[in-house]
């Protein structure tokens, strides 16, 4: 669950946040954190999204220090997938970064 306190965001991160749950709930791709529940209370925001367990690619490489090719292979082409599926519907992420990439599983 992601929890976004309203009295911390600016208006610019009240409108991408808006912009994001709208996109999350119109998408449906296997590489693509799923979002099953939006709550808007007075003070925050409350995502309900898929578990990712393994947590985001940057603790994964900060904590294993080394991958093979056949892993860096198959998770850039994961990657690649999802950001041809974001590209046929129009849509560009704009903040593809290592802390983003979450990992469904260790």
């Amino acid at each position: 669950m992601k929890i976004f306190s309203k009295e911390k965001m600016s208006d610019e991160d009240k409108i991408a946040l808006e912009t994001e749950i709208e996109i999350l709930m119109q998408i449906d791709h296997p590489n693509i954190v799923k979002l099953f529940e939006v709550f808007n209370e007075d003070d925050h925001w409350c995502l309900v999204m898929e578990l990712m367990e393994g947590g985001d690619l940057l603790s994964q490489i900060e904590e294993n220090k080394k991958f093979s090719e056949k892993e860096v292979r198959d998770a850039t082409k994961l990657l690649v997938d999802a950001i041809n599926y974001f590209h046929s519907l129009e849509i560009l992420h704009r903040d593809i970064k290592l802390e983003n990439l979450l990992i469904k599983s260790k």
